[in-house]
């Protein structure tokens, strides 16, 4: 799913009942773990919900929304099985607006560029909701992922203004700056290919370590009394990522190995509710034609 920094057009009934039916497609999943299902009522209140989002952070959607995709993230956690049409909309507002919030940032710094894949921005949204501090307080998460992402953007914006400037005075024949930054063009200019697979492959194990690691420290146990026991020797998982991402900004873009991984569980997903609401169209169908069976073998 693509977004667009522009006004948001008015959606057509069309595109309304695709987002709709893409949630409503969802029930499957949600019955088969908790026996809860969204209504149409409740399917139209969350595409509104996030509509008045979008609108507010002139964002424009194709497709079919984002909230099947917040559904499988964030319903298996445990944390929406009371008022779960009410939560599942804030989650999906607290996307646009994280959403808008990055877009603004980079367009500001003229580097939309680098902006952060929809799969990118649930992922983090998603550890900080698990954590044990916000243990599904969604307006702990959205706070605390507009703190720590947005914040870690603008470095790693700044970062790399800087390193342009410092490519550019070497371009220009500073001999100083050529021997500071001279790996650096050797990584922008001189890779081959395969070179760039191991580079991508050394990135994935760095951006595991620093910050899918820090997800094992989510338990935090239990000390010698049977009392909960801190996970982390400074402070909570909020501040350990914050901190993570202080260190070195960049870590805040996944490894294309994590993004890979996302689109196709995405697409698996994509296809099992298709699979799932094909399904029920056809029992309904068919509950619905068993009347008119009988009442013509009657005659």
């Amino acid at each position: 799913m693509d977004f667009s920094l522009m006004l948001t057009p008015q959606k057509n009934e069309l595109q309304l009942a695709e987002n709709r039916n893409a949630i409503l497609a969802t029930n499957h999943l949600a019955f088969t773990l908790y026996g809860m299902q969204l209504t149409e009522e409740e399917a139209e209140m969350i595409v509104e919900a996030g509509n008045h989002a979008m609108d507010e952070e002139e964002l424009a959607e194709f497709g079919s929304g984002i909230v099947p995709r917040l559904v499988h993230w964030f319903l298996p956690t445990g944390y929406l099985g009371y008022h779960y049409a009410e939560k599942l909309a804030a989650i999906s507002e607290a996307f646009y607006h994280l959403k808008g919030r990055l877009h603004a940032i980079c367009e500001n710094a003229g580097e939309t560029g680098i902006m952060l894949s929809d799969n990118a921005i649930i992922y983090y949204m998603y550890i900080l909701f698990v954590s044990p501090n916000c243990a599904g307080d969604i307006d702990m998460m959205a706070e605390q992922a507009e703190q720590i992402v947005c914040g870690t953007m603008q470095r790693l914006l700044n970062l790399r203004a800087k390193q342009r400037k410092a490519k550019r005075n070497v371009l220009a024949g500073d001999r100083d700056q050529n021997a500071l930054y001279a790996d650096l063009l050797e990584d922008e200019f001189g890779e081959s290919d395969l070179e760039r697979r191991s580079a991508d492959e050394r990135y994935a194990d760095i951006y595991s370590t620093a910050i899918e690691s820090l997800m094992y420290l989510c338990d935090p146990g239990e000390d010698d009394d049977g009392g909960e026991m801190d996970a982390y020797t400074h402070g909570t998982f909020a501040e350990e990522l914050e901190a993570a991402f202080q260190r070195n900004p960049a870590l805040l873009i996944p490894a294309p190995q994590r993004e890979a991984e996302w689109d196709s569980m995405a697409e698996e997903w994509e296809e099992a509710d298709e699979a799932a609401a094909k399904a029920a169209e056809a029992a309904l169908r068919r509950l619905r034609e068993e009347p008119k069976h009988g009442s013509d073998n009657q005659k």
